[in-house]
């Protein structure tokens, strides 16, 4: 590992040590100046300390989107919104709130029982009907190096399948058959988040 010295319109060693990294524009992108990893030695008539590794990694302020696909889930079930970023932005872009039909914001820490904002970013619509699906969805971004705020194209809920009938009810059946053979049937209401078919 060399010594670390000033690169023309790239970075600046100060007097006292410390290296500023100025901004540059993509076609003056250098991987032995904007990404590197770096340390820094001390020394006086006692000795001489080294610092912990430093990653210097630079950030292209590129335009990007932000994706927010719709989700088709079951009446009853819970529906998973995600904001898609792109991979390369993904550590540097965080989730701040979700907006529901461009005016209710829904943040990490409200909590109404029908909805939940997890750290990841996903949101969580518990128990979906109809209305929900009758409700845009989009999600509220973050991009920690530049402080650009961005707001995804809106998403549905895709409320798909039969309403359920009440809970605990049931149906059964059976049909004969010339051959003495018997073939039963049955449905009921099992709990949230769970289908059940047997035949």
């Amino acid at each position: 590992m060399g010594t670390h010295e000033d690169v023309r319109n790239l970075n600046l060693v100060l007097p006292t040590g410390n290296i500023r990294f100025l901004p540059f524009p993509i076609d003056k992108f250098r991987p032995d100046v904007h990404f590197v990893t770096l340390q820094c030695k001390l020394s006086n008539p006692s000795g001489t300390i080294i610092s912990p590794e430093v990653v210097v990694r630079a950030v292209l302020d590129t335009p990007f989107h932000i994706q927010n696909p719709d989700v088709a889930v079951i009446r009853g079930n819970n529906a998973v919104l995600r904001c898609v970023v792109p991979p390369e932005l993904v550590d540097y872009i965080t989730v701040t709130s979700w907006v529901q039909d461009g005016s209710l914001n829904i943040y990490p820490n409200f909590q109404t029982g029908k909805w939940l904002l997890l750290p990841s970013g996903e949101l969580h619509v518990f128990s979906v009907d109809e209305s929900d699906g009758r409700k845009v969805w989009a999600c509220r971004t973050l991009h920690k190096l530049t402080n650009e705020v961005m707001t995804s194209e809106g998403a549905r809920i895709v409320v798909k399948g039969k309403k359920l009938a009440a809970a605990g009810s049931s149906a059964y059946g059976s049909h004969g058959r010339m051959d003495g053979s018997m073939r039963s049937q049955c449905s009921g209401n099992a709990p949230r988040n769970w289908d059940l078919c047997a035949q």
